[in-house]
Parts: C-alpha cells; structure tokens; sequence
C-alpha cells in the first residue's frame, strides 16, 4: 500500500490510464521517477499547472505532484511491479 498517494478518477475512465498525486509533497513527482514513462501533464501545460487537473478539482499544489501512468496490452505485471516499487521510494 502507497498511503501518501491518492489515485483519481472522474465519471468514466479509460481503462489503462492512472493519475496519482502526492497531496502534502511540495516537489513534483515524475523526476524522481527515472526509468519510468509517464505525464505529469499535457503538453499545452508545459511549465504551468493543466487547466484539466483543475476541472478535475485538483488544486495547484497537487497538480505539481499529479504524474499518469498508461498501460496498454504490452504492459506486464512486472511493469506495475517497477511503478509501485518506484512510487514507493519516493513517497
């Protein structure tokens, strides 16, 4: 269990794709996440907080620490196994 994340989802999802945020953490997530291929964002949002975490009521603090996992039919639970190991070394 990774306590001191909190997983999001609104209304209907796309299976596959994960956003979690570190509420409380001042520093961004993903760079601390190396050898790991997510998103903290949209692209338009470069440098900013995304104006869809917002619709999605984050605020901007957890917008920093938000990173999206996707995972496909090629993903492995070995994969998944590497994201938790990594989540957990930094939360």
């Amino acid at each position: 269990a990774l306590p001191d994340l909190r997983l999001h989802r609104a209304g209907t999802y796309a299976p596959g794709i994960v956003m979690v945020t570190a509420p409380g953490r001042r520093q961004p997530l993903l760079p601390r996440l190396p050898g790991i291929a997510a998103s903290a964002g949209a692209s338009c949002s470069a440098g900013r907080p995304s104006h869809v975490l917002a619709a999605l009521g984050l605020s901007v603090a957890e917008a920093k620490t938000a990173v999206r996992f996707s995972l496909g039919a090629s993903s492995t639970g070995a994969d998944v196994d590497g994201i938790l190991a990594a989540l957990a070394r930094v939360c």
